[in-house]
């Protein structure tokens, strides 16, 4: 007996076997077949029907949907950690940077407090000095010359005791004068509001600045340092109005705006280029002292300059939560 057979689904064809009673398939797809077989009698007739048999043939586990499911979302976590961790790299160094950052600058503002503080206790220690060493000194002189002009018969002696009591007496007010740029006495007595007044008639008086300048009341706003702050702040403006300017008209203000107080200084001076600002003489170490000093009030400090333009310093602090520490 004779056979042919036919796997459906697979096979084109029916397959001639011969006499054999087996057949071989390898590499099935996984699926549903349908195995058919028919045999042929010795007067070399067909059979009409045929054998059949249904054959499932299951796929394995790395070809199953569920696995390439399963796969696909692990792949996806594996990206998604890698996403992750990555990020967290990221963070941390930005942490670590933003966290060394913020301790130089806590660094750096302490530092600049301690040093301002120690230069204003060195100006107030050399203000004394002056005021009871020197300036007393100066004082019995000065009266000595007096009662020997009083008490002297002859006329050059008593012009050389009126000589030294006139040097001996602009002495005195160039000393007063020293002093009172180190430790300002008004402040303390005062308050803020009339000092920078003072200063600023001053100022008027004895150059040919004009000066047109506008304060409304400061005191009380600040704590003690915060007003010397601001006190020094006006004095380095107005010393590089002086100095370096070459004006002949300044604008000063100092306005209340909301929760801030904002200082505006504008002159009609020679100007300069703000990008040689520290490489050139003007406007000096003073823009460094000011700038400094706003930064420790927690404001902000604008310079806009051009040459033969003039120069305008527009500083803001705030007024609210200001607490400046000292050493």
């Amino acid at each position: 007996i004779k056979f042919k057979y036919k796997l459906e689904g697979w096979d084109a064809d029916w397959v001639d076997a011969g006499t054999r009673r087996s057949a071989y398939y390898s590499h099935l797809n996984p699926g549903q077949y349908q195995f058919r077989v028919k045999a042929v009698n010795s007067d070399g007739v067909w059979s009409e029907a045929t054998a059949e048999l249904p054959i499932r043939v299951i796929p394995p586990i790395y070809r199953t949907w569920w696995f390439y499911l399963l796969l696909a979302g692990a792949l996806s976590g594996f990206i998604y950690f890698l996403y992750w961790y990555r990020i967290r790299q990221l963070r941390n160094v930005h942490a670590t940077r933003e966290a060394f950052s913020k301790q130089m600058l806590t660094m750096q503002e302490d530092f600049a407090q301690r040093l301002i503080q120690s230069q204003e206790s060195e100006r107030q220690r050399i203000a004394a000095e002056l005021h009871d060493g020197l300036g007393q000194n100066l004082l019995v002189i000065k009266n000595r010359a007096l009662l020997g002009a009083t008490l002297s018969l002859e006329e050059k002696a008593q012009e050389q005791f009126s000589e030294i009591d006139t040097m001996v007496a602009a002495t005195l007010g160039e000393i007063r004068t020293i002093s009172q740029h180190l430790r300002p006495p008004h402040l303390a007595r005062l308050g803020l509001t009339s000092t920078l007044e003072e200063m600023l008639e001053q100022l008027a008086a004895s150059t040919s600045l004009q000066i047109d300048h506008q304060i409304m009341a400061l005191d009380g706003l600040f704590e003690k340092q915060a007003e010397l702050n601001i006190f020094r702040i006006c004095q380095e403006c107005l010393n590089n109005v002086i100095k370096h300017a070459q004006a002949t008209q300044l604008q000063f203000t100092i306005v209340h705006e909301a929760k801030l107080i904002r200082l505006t200084a504008q002159d009609n001076g020679k100007g300069f280029d703000p990008d040689t600002l520290g490489k050139v003489t003007p406007p000096g170490s003073g823009w460094l002292s000011i700038n400094e000093r706003v930064r420790m009030l927690h404001g902000t400090c604008r310079l806009t300059s051009a040459v033969g333009q003039g120069t305008k310093i527009d500083i803001q602090i705030p007024i609210v939560s200001i607490k400046v520490t000292t050493p």
